[in-house]
């Protein structure tokens, strides 16, 4: 799966950005990974720290998942679960390049 086909299935508000809320649907439906209510407001809080906004497009989401954060342990805390996020998004074939595996 590429991450235009990411986006196309789970940008559910086809705004060509995703929420903090269509990532919890994907990962659930994906890999089965509930996120509860304080996950979803600390990604969402996180994606607007980092891409000024909390619904990112392809290229921010991108940058996000390569440019993790340093500092305090809540940036640390933050910094693990996008490199899980970018591991899972890896291990489940999505890639940003345009090519699908």
């Amino acid at each position: 799966m590429t991450m235009d086909q990411f986006y196309k299935k789970y940008d559910t508000d086809k705004s060509s950005m995703i929420s903090a809320m269509e990532l919890k649907k994907a990962l659930s439906e994906l890999i089965d990974l509930d996120m509860d209510n304080k996950e979803v407001k600390m990604l969402s809080e996180y994606m607007k720290k980092k891409g000024g906004r909390s619904e990112l497009k392809k290229d921010d989401f991108n940058k996000l998942l390569k440019g993790l954060p340093k500092g305090n342990s809540n940036s640390l805390k933050a910094k693990k679960s996008m490199k899980k996020l970018a591991k899972t998004l890896e291990g489940l074939n999505i890639k940003s390049d345009g090519q699908a595996s």
